[in-house]
């Protein structure tokens, strides 16, 4: 594990668009990746086991036996509760880029108790472009700057699937 990681081996719920770039990602940057999914993935390199994602007790025993340190869920925010619970009892650092209110509440009551990292809402929005709001923000005069308005352009102008979020 390089000197600057905290952690090194990281379990994905969830091998949809973002699941799959994020997996793609970590790889890239020498992160043990594995990824859970409850369809089968045979057609890639990343290692994955096949699981449902709603067995919180199936999640518990994989990530056991990966020695796993930490968990992204690129699930649908109704998982993201139960799996930020599993993180703080196996003492997990947990991710979501869900942006679910309810959700991040209770992943924040989670952190104020955890020893491990627990980030929610670090997606495209609300989380990196607030990051790079705030980065841009810092270079202006606090005298001159008022507001600002980015915008970002992940949803489909006309959705349609079940979820209503991307197209085909």
């Amino acid at each position: 594990m390089p000197k600057n990681r905290i952690f090194n081996k990281i379990v994905i719920c969830g091998y949809g668009v973002i699941g799959k770039l994020l997996s793609e990602l970590l790889i890239d940057l020498d992160f043990e990746v594995l990824v859970i999914d409850a369809i089968d993935h045979k057609d890639t390199d990343v290692k994955f086991e096949k699981a449902n994602c709603a067995d919180i007790e199936a999640i518990r025993k994989i990530v056991k036996k990966y020695k796993s340190e930490a968990l992204i869920s690129c699930l649908p925010y109704n998982f993201n509760k139960h799996l930020a619970s599993l993180c703080f009892e196996e003492k997990l650092h947990y991710f979501d880029p869900t942006e679910d209110v309810v959700t991040t509440n209770h992943v924040r009551e989670l952190a104020h108790k955890a020893d491990t990292l627990f980030i929610p809402q670090n997606g495209l929005a609300p989380g990196i472009i607030n990051i790079i709001a705030n980065g841009l923000i810092k270079k202006f005069d606090r005298k001159t700057i008022r507001s600002s308005r980015l915008r970002v352009g992940a949803l489909p102008q006309n959705p349609v699937g079940e979820f209503g979020y991307a197209g085909k």
